[in-house]
């Protein structure tokens, strides 16, 4: 009988033994994809870790690289913008033209185009004629390829301020948008307060009759932004609206046209000022003179089409130390200016025609029609 109690006991302790062993396979079972679970995820938080610490290192490195361009940019226009108004008259007269030209100096390549059409003019006219040819061929061929930049101007424009947009946000558009209001109120300036008292003054008449008479040309000089365009309705407004006589139009106005940008000169300056201040450059009073006084005379000789004051910009920023291409940023808000002061000469160059009208002792000039 003890004997069978102890094979009972014997056998019952093997089987807790067994199932001993079996529950703890079974948990070393469980246990073993669990603990590799956690090594992968593990190992994947290391490799999440190490490529973020890589990405801002990478990030920290092109960030200093950045400001360090932004401020050996930023000295190089300091040292070139502190010239003074000597050393801008000297840049007129280039020492090598070539050098100039591939150099930007565009006040010394102006000079010597100057010069070279007044001698032009002076030769026999076999060979003078050789050279016209030559040189309307070639400004035929850069006005082609000018207007098909041109064509493909707006898409750059939109490039170029998306990119400004999604590194900057729209707080970006703050500064434009002051530039903006500042060159609009200084065309409005001009032509609501200083022409009406010029024509008050020295014309001895009424001024403000003078604006319904030019309302047409004035929104035809605004919706096409070229005074070239407009000038055949401005004659006409001129000389049966306000009253003026055709000798007087028919020499103030097509003069007024080619070298009587007022407004281009003001758009100008404040877009010479607005990129200087953008660099962190201080202009000094002789170099803010210098750029009144190139504005003066690039806005006489630019042309009488849309966007004509871009190249007067990249005189003046040049002549100044700045860089040309900065004026890309006036691109966003050009159009709307450009209208604006396209109207403003439009109108200035009806206000000369009165006023010298009324010098001639033309007495009908804005009275009211009988």
């Amino acid at each position: 009988m003890q004997r069978a109690l102890g094979h009972a006991g014997a056998e019952q302790q093997a089987e807790r033994a067994a199932g001993g062993t079996e529950r703890g396979t079974f948990d070393q079972d469980q246990r073993t994809p669990l603990a590799a679970g956690e090594a992968q995820h593990a190992e994947q938080s290391e490799l999440r870790r190490a490529l973020g610490n890589r990405q801002r290192n990478d990030r920290i490195d092109q960030e200093g690289a950045d400001e360090q361009r932004h401020q050996r940019q930023h000295r190089e226009v300091h040292a070139v913008g502190a010239r003074e108004v000597g050393d801008t008259l000297l840049g007129f007269v280039p020492s090598n033209i070539l050098e100039a030209a591939t150099s930007g100096k565009l006040l010394g390549v102006v000079f010597f185009c100057l010069l070279f059409g007044f001698f032009l003019a002076r030769i026999e006219l076999p060979y003078r004629q050789s050279l016209l040819d030559l040189w309307q061929g070639i400004f035929r061929v850069m006005m082609r390829m000018t207007e098909f930049v041109m064509r493909l101007a707006p898409i750059g424009v939109f490039a170029l301020t998306a990119r400004v947009v999604a590194k900057a946000g729209f707080d970006a558009a703050g500064p434009m948008l002051v530039f903006g209001a500042c060159v609009i109120a200084g065309l409005a300036l001009y032509a609501f307060i200083a022409l009406p008292l010029l024509i008050r003054l020295v014309g001895r008449v009424n001024p403000w009759p003078l604006f319904p008479a030019m309302s047409p040309a004035l929104l035809t000089a605004f919706s096409t932004a070229s005074s070239a365009a407009t000038l055949p309705l401005s004659l006409e407004c001129v000389e049966k609206r306000a009253g003026v006589s055709e000798r007087i139009t028919s020499f103030v106005l097509p003069l007024g046209t080619s070298i009587n940008h007022a407004g281009s000169a003001l758009y100008e300056c404040a877009a010479a000022m607005f990129i200087a201040q953008a660099y962190g450059l201080h202009l000094s009073f002789g170099v803010q003179f210098t750029v009144v006084t190139l504005a003066l005379i690039t806005s006489m000789g630019i042309a009488s089409i849309p966007a004509a004051s871009l190249v007067g910009i990249a005189i003046i920023l040049t002549a100044v130390g700045l860089p040309a291409e900065a004026i890309g940023v006036l691109f966003v808000l050009d159009r709307l200016l450009d209208m604006a002061r396209t109207a403003v000469n439009v109108f200035a160059d009806a206000t000369c025609a009165v006023i010298v009208a009324r010098l001639e002792g033309e007495e009908d000039v804005l009275r009211p029609q009988r």
